[in-house]
């Protein structure tokens, strides 16, 4: 026979058995749909937690300590207090949090070992550390006319850059040397600043800083104090600003001191010897963050960063999509099921045709390459049926799985635009692996037809 008969013997003996041929292509069309598309959406989902993590700057930022034990840190229970209704409704919802927040930030977690000038230069030397930025933190009581009448909270020093998109009033301190505070705008809430008349008129105005001293032996021992001119009044982070895993020190202070001009307090409070708290380091986007994170351990620090979160969110998504294969491999199994049985009754009911065939001089070989022919033409033409229906699917599922994602995310924008991906391993592998199946699927019944005697094939007939 040559290669046109022998295909044709092949699609004719299909098409012989319409209904049975029928239900075998639709076995493994929904086989081979099942696994494409979980692997298209296993792929996908990492592309998607890779997107979503790198793509934002938190990510690449790593907070260091030189000790995570706790000297002191606690919370009380008093509720926090309604806000005016003078305020406009969006400020208000950011101080009611505030509010909240506020029965942590009064007592703020201390630690055993603070992290020192010379350890800020070490941390800058590890390799794509592109700069690193450390804030003073210490409550503070502060007031523009009486002193009996303070806002309280938190006072950081440091690099204010980051509170240039939330400036509600005034500008940022024009140098790290300018003797000028910033205010959040739950400080100029109880500064007494209700509308956004009063907000604009607390820049200019001199403001009395006062940080006290606690845990000092020395009875004598005085608040240190300072007078700065408000520069600026900056917002609260909304929901889909809080990206980072650890609270950012900006958002959880209520008075911010430029670094220099914030230094002499400081000094004056710890002394030459107090160091910083905790430490950002920003990393350069791309670079091996987990290699960065290892060295800031070597040296003896506390690293703390989005790795454990992002390794944890592809570990949950690798083993949905291996369950998701699971099942697709079975129901590419019990396709293969039935093409056996179909094929096994073709070698019945086709007994005589095999017998002419081999009377004729077709070899065994050739028998069973026409079986195996068969069950790769319904591996093949079910797997690209299943292929394009999965890739339909996806289309709608697309939408359906980007919006229980989003759902999730707190509000946060989604950067990637699909969670399925389509590699072109995904459309070769599942057909030649649809292919493969069906063909061994086949090989037994193949094996059987090889082995029938032509003269009693022709006698039975």
């Amino acid at each position: 026979m040559n290669p046109y008969q022998f295909f044709k013997f092949a699609v004719g003996g299909l098409w012989r058995q319409k209904v049975r041929t029928a239900l075998s292509l639709v076995g493994v069309c929904v086989g081979a749909c099942a696994l494409a598309f979980s692997l298209a959406l296993g792929i996908g989902l990492r592309a998607f937690i890779d997107t979503e993590f790198q793509s934002r700057d938190d990510f690449w930022r790593v907070s260091v300590r030189a000790d995570d034990r706790k000297l002191t840190g606690g919370a009380t229970d008093a509720p926090p207090p309604e806000v005016d209704t003078r305020v406009p409704e969006e400020r208000r919802d950011r101080l009611r949090a505030r509010l909240t927040e506020r029965r942590n930030m009064l007592n703020p977690p201390r630690y055993a070992k603070p992290l020192l000038a010379a350890d800020l230069e070490t941390l800058g030397h590890i390799a794509d550390v592109r700069e690193v930025r450390a804030f003073h933190l210490h409550e503070v009581r502060a007031w523009l006319d009486k002193p009996d009448a303070p806002a309280r909270g938190l006072c950081a020093g440091g690099p204010l850059g980051d509170l240039a998109p939330r400036v509600l009033a005034g500008q940022l301190p024009a140098s790290a040397e300018a003797r000028e505070v910033v205010l959040s705008e739950f400080a100029a809430y109880e500064l007494g600043a209700r509308d956004d008349a009063q907000l604009a008129a607390l820049v200019g105005r001199e403001l009395q800083v006062e940080l006290p001293v606690y845990g000092d032996p020395r009875k004598d021992e005085k608040p240190v104090r300072g007078a700065f001119r408000v520069c600026a009044v900056v917002r609260g982070p909304n929901p889909d600003e809080r990206t980072d895993r650890w609270s950012s020190t900006l958002d959880r202070a209520d008075v911010m001191l430029p670094t220099a001009a914030g230094a002499p307090l400081f000094a004056a409070l710890f002394g030459a010897r107090e160091g910083y708290p905790s430490a950002e380091l920003r990393v350069r986007p791309g670079s091996d963050l987990q290699a960065i994170v290892d060295a800031v351990e070597a040296q003896g620090f506390v690293a703390h960063s989005s790795l454990r979160w992002y390794h944890g969110e592809k570990q949950k998504v690798t083993l949905i999509a291996a369950g998701l294969n699971l099942f697709a491999l079975l129901a590419l199994v019990v396709a293969a099921v039935g093409i056996t049985n179909t094929l096994v009754t073709s070698v019945l009911e086709r007994t005589r045709e095999i017998g002419v065939l081999r009377a004729i001089g077709a070899t065994r070989r050739q028998i069973v390459s026409l079986f195996l022919l068969e069950g790769a033409l319904v591996g093949a033409i079910g797997a690209a049926l299943g292929l394009a229906l999965a890739r339909g699917l996806s289309v709608w599922g697309d939408g359906f799985v980007k919006r229980l994602i989003q759902q999730q995310m707190n509000g946060q924008p989604m950067v990637s635009e699909t969670v399925f991906d389509f590699q072109w391993w995904v459309w070769t592998g599942t057909l030649a692996f649809a292919v493969l199946v069906t063909t061994l699927a086949a090989l037994y019944p193949a094996r059987r037809a090889s082995r029938v005697n032509p003269i009693e094939a022709l006698r039975h007939s």
